[in-house]
């Protein structure tokens, strides 16, 4: 009887112990699951027009959300389990990265997968570009995969009730790197393609290369074409070089009439100044900016009124190549 009493005592020990070991697993398992969560799960679903959605981020070289793969050395626990940030200021639990609490303050690089330090950064690693961690989870898309916008009950919340907009697109994010990747491919093809037709405008301009049509003449040639547009129920008239009008409920307007080369950056914009002073405020007169893009032939985009008698016209053609 003795012996069968210590049999059962020692089965129960042998119980107390397997249970305490499934349960530690079980705990485990659930870390584990918690930082893949944070820095490197994929979780998919679908909205309802059926396309996919990143809940978390779409998966990256970096093990660490935010950081390019260049940097995840750096992203390393030491032989403390500790993370150091990147300006050598504080040393902090490696757990205590991406946990949306700035505790590098000087640098923000504890924090590259939430917007919790100001001046962080977060990377998105399909374009190869950094944006301010501000940006994170903010409800507008930044990054081409959907990284920036890994919470998606946050982001929505963030843009709920705003107006859409066609000049950038805002949560539910989606991947568009496959897109993006055909409109790099397509822009390479017209930049080459384009620059081969452009020697013919430069031909067109070779006795006009006094600086009025381009540095070697090449827009010399859209001054011997007038282009029409129209926008909803108003007509437009591009000559460039010439004039810039507008006819509207039996009405003509002058946009623009007297050229003016300039230049915005990378961008070489024609103003055509001195239009109608009709309707326009302290008797200014209305000016049309025609913004040159490459192209692989001529054509007026779009022409929009951006403020108050200024018009903006989005001009595509060779000799911007």
């Amino acid at each position: 009887m003795a012996r069968f009493g210590r049999l059962c005592r020692r089965r129960r020990i042998l119980t107390y112990v397997f249970i305490v070991i499934i349960v530690a697993l079980i705990f485990m398992l659930f870390q584990m699951l918690s930082y893949k969560f944070i820095n490197h799960g994929t979780k998919k679903t679908r909205n309802e027009h059926g396309n996919k959605i990143y809940k978390v981020k779409k998966k990256v070289k970096s093990a660490v959300l935010g950081v390019s793969s260049s940097d995840e050395a750096l992203y390393k626990p030491d032989a403390l389990g500790h993370f150091v940030c990147l300006d050598k200021s504080v040393s902090i639990q490696f757990s205590r990265v991406n946990d949306d609490f700035c505790d590098c303050l000087s640098d923000g690089s504890d924090e590259p997968g939430t917007d919790a330090c100001p001046n962080g950064r977060f990377y998105c690693e399909t374009e190869e570009k950094y944006i301010p961690s501000s940006r994170v989870n903010d409800g507008i898309c930044d990054c081409c995969d959907a990284s920036d916008e890994w919470n998606e009950d946050i982001s929505r919340a963030k843009v709920r009730g705003h107006p859409a907009t066609r000049d950038f697109n805002t949560a539910p994010c989606i991947d568009t790197c496959g897109d993006l990747i055909k409109r790099q491919e397509q822009e390479a093809y017209i930049q080459k393609t384009g620059a081969k037709l452009k020697q013919q405008y430069i031909q067109a301009g070779i006795n006009h290369q006094n600086g009025k049509y381009g540095e070697h003449g090449e827009f010399y040639r859209l001054s011997q074409t007038c282009f029409e547009r129209k926008e909803g129920i108003t007509q437009y008239t591009v000559c460039p070089f010439k004039s810039v009008s507008q006819y509207q409920n039996r009405h003509t307007f002058q946009l623009g009439e007297k050229p003016v080369m300039t230049k915005e950056g990378e961008e070489t914009v024609l103003r055509m100044e001195r239009g109608d002073k009709r309707n326009c405020p302290s008797g200014t007169t209305r000016t049309s900016l025609i913004y040159f893009s490459c192209g692989l032939s001529d054509q007026v985009l779009e022409i929009r009124e951006d403020d108050v008698c200024i018009y903006k016209v989005k001009f595509m053609t060779p000799a911007a190549c």
